[in-house]
């Protein structure tokens, strides 16, 4: 509905539309976080069950984070008709999920060191 009325203002007034589509985005990303609250309890309790430092699943939960703000800032930037920063966006976030990567890395490489 949001979105419908968002493209409806667009037409007359592209700027008023744009930070209509940005609160509507806004207002949904709010809904997905607080969706995402039975996730988060889930994945602590496998995480006390299964005996996992936070080491080993900080990173992943990190890495998962970044790409979900990398996606959004990239089609906000698509959406502003800014393709090479979108492009810009999507390098910076895949570089920094690969460092957010790093210490889970650094432990698989010392259990493999470990095993041989």
């Amino acid at each position: 509905m949001g979105a419908v009325f968002a493209l409806t203002v667009r037409k007359n007034d592209p700027g008023a539309g744009m930070l209509l589509a940005a609160a509507v985005a806004l207002g949904l990303l709010t809904a997905a976080v607080s969706a995402m609250a039975p996730v988060m309890a889930f994945a602590s309790d496998l995480r006390e069950l299964t005996g996992l430092s936070d080491s080993v699943t900080a990173p992943l939960f990190k890495t998962v984070a970044i790409g979900i703000v990398t996606h959004i800032a990239s089609s906000v930037c698509q959406d502003a008709g800014e393709a090479s920063v979108a492009k810009a966006v999507e390098l910076c976030g895949s570089m920094l999920a690969l460092y957010a990567v790093i210490p889970l890395m650094s432990a698989v490489t010392e259990l493999i060191k470990d095993l041989i």
